[in-house]
């Protein structure tokens, strides 16, 4: 991983948040570590077994699998 922080703002369940993050660390990591949203879930943590699931712009990714940079200025859904 990069040690270059970027800003990074995601509309999270309808709420804008930014954070200022690593842009290649995991969305799972941001979400749970810096968001402090417990209900996605880090089970394998190698996108095998859909416990970290959420909803980007609307379509089903693996938020252990997708870096943070890819999330940014974007809509996430938990659930």
């Amino acid at each position: 991983m990069s040690c270059d922080k970027k800003k990074i703002t995601l509309t999270v369940n309808g709420e804008e948040r930014t954070i200022t993050a690593d842009p290649q660390s995991p969305l799972l990591d941001a979400i749970r570590d810096d968001m402090r949203e417990s209900a996605v879930q880090l089970r394998c943590g190698q996108g095998r077994c859909g416990g970290c699931v959420v909803l980007l712009d609307g379509k089903r990714v693996l938020a252990c699998d997708i870096a943070i940079a890819r999330a940014d200025k974007r809509s996430v859904t938990i659930i």
